[in-house]
């Protein structure tokens, strides 16, 4: 009734299996009350969905084609997922929408950096086991590795406390490894990351994550970019 009373000129919808009354309450604006519609999908979860619930994929994916035959218009966040995606569901093309950055909020000035400092590696993000725990640990082994040899190499990962409590201890041990909260203000966070060697993207090599993030872009890649560091990415 509230979302009624606003009478809102358009509506954002970015699908997820994880909320039903979501997915219902967008459906009951989209096809009952006519509100102009946008579809924004980000990753391949129905198809992750298809291979653990085959009928709730079905059922969600009967939605998803009915509300894009009914959009005003449809993003995806890569080209590779706009095109699967149009010939999936069908509606009007599907314009490409990465995460976006405004370069001026990534201007810090460079640190002067000396021989004897070692490399940075920093990564900030989710260690979700079906995205990139398995991936970070393999680096994290590898910079573990190094820095116990001696060479001059660290690794700094940031991420979620949801995440931290799961995993924490698959790094805390490591020579050259040190992971913490991803807490802070986004400047402090930017900045952090603007002073690294390296930034990090990574992705698992299992089926399960291929089968769900095939058409992902890296949502810090932008971010990676305008940090103006070298990208090191993991990933199939």
């Amino acid at each position: 009734s509230l979302i009624r009373a606003f009478q809102p000129d358009i509506l954002i919808y970015r699908p997820l299996p994880t909320a039903p009354l979501l997915h219902h309450l967008a459906c009951t604006l989209a096809t009952e009350d006519g509100v102009p519609l946008l579809l924004w999908f980000m990753d391949d979860w129905p198809e992750r969905l298809r291979a653990t619930s085959p009928a709730e994929a079905e059922a969600i994916e009967r939605d998803l084609r009915r509300l894009a035959q009914r959009a005003s218009g449809c993003f995806a966040i890569s080209a590779s997922m706009a095109s699967a995606f149009h010939e999936r569901y069908g509606g009007p093309p599907y314009q490409v929408a990465h995460n976006g950055v405004r370069p001026e909020d990534w201007s810090f000035p460079r640190i002067p950096r000396s021989e004897n400092d070692p490399i940075l590696l920093r990564y900030s993000g989710a260690l979700a086991p079906d995205m990139s725990l398995a991936s970070m640990i393999s680096l994290a082994q590898a910079v573990s590795k190094l820095a116990a040899s001696g060479k001059p190499v660290q690794l700094e990962i940031r991420t979620q406390k949801t995440w931290l409590r799961q995993y924490a201890h698959k790094f805390r041990s490591l020579p050259g490894v040190s992971i913490g909260s991803a807490s802070g203000s986004q400047a402090d966070y930017r900045r952090w990351i603007a002073s690294a060697d390296i930034g990090i993207i990574a992705y698992n090599f299992d089926d399960e994550t291929i089968r769900y993030t095939r058409y992902s872009f890296a949502n810090k890649l932008p971010e990676l970019m305008a940090a103006g560091s070298a990208v090191l990415a993991i990933g199939p």
